[in-house]
């Protein structure tokens, strides 16, 4: 291959990588933003608004969906912690968990272990929920900025 076609593609491929990189960025930028605006996940109301008393069967379908949401916004604030830990460099973190009596078997196996944010454990990073009960994790990670 001539050395002027070579160097079109890298061209090409460089400016395709840039573009990704940026659309990426941009994604991130909104998704932190939004993020940070979030409002406070309130516990469901035994009432309903005009003063009638919920039904068991509302109350523990109100219960569910307030569970979704907390475990929906835990993983979010982990989405977060990971986008902020990388943009300041931070290659790995420690694995900080609640530490009581409600915490799982396997964040406290993990509490205070160093991971990779590149390659995270089986059960997942922290916050995520993967292996906790109904997906809610209170863990968080500590950055490690060398």
């Amino acid at each position: 291959m001539e050395p002027g076609i070579l160097l079109i593609v890298f061209v090409i491929c460089l400016i395709i990588y840039k573009a990704r990189k940026k659309r990426r960025l941009k994604k991130e930028d909104i998704f932190l933003s939004n993020h940070e605006k979030r409002k406070r996940i309130s516990y469901p109301k035994a009432k309903h608004k005009d003063g009638r008393i919920k039904t068991p069967q509302e109350r523990e379908q109100d219960l569910e969906n307030y569970l979704l949401d907390l475990a929906r916004a835990g993983k979010d604030s982990a989405k977060a912690e990971k986008i902020k830990h990388k943009r300041l460099g931070a290659t790995h973190y420690i694995w900080r968990s609640a530490d009581d009596a409600d915490t799982c078997i396997e964040c406290k196996k993990n509490n205070g272990k160093k991971f990779a944010w590149d390659r995270p454990p089986k059960t997942g990073h922290p916050g995520e929920g993967l292996c906790c009960p109904r997906n809610l994790c209170r863990c968080y990670p500590e950055a490690i900025i060398k």
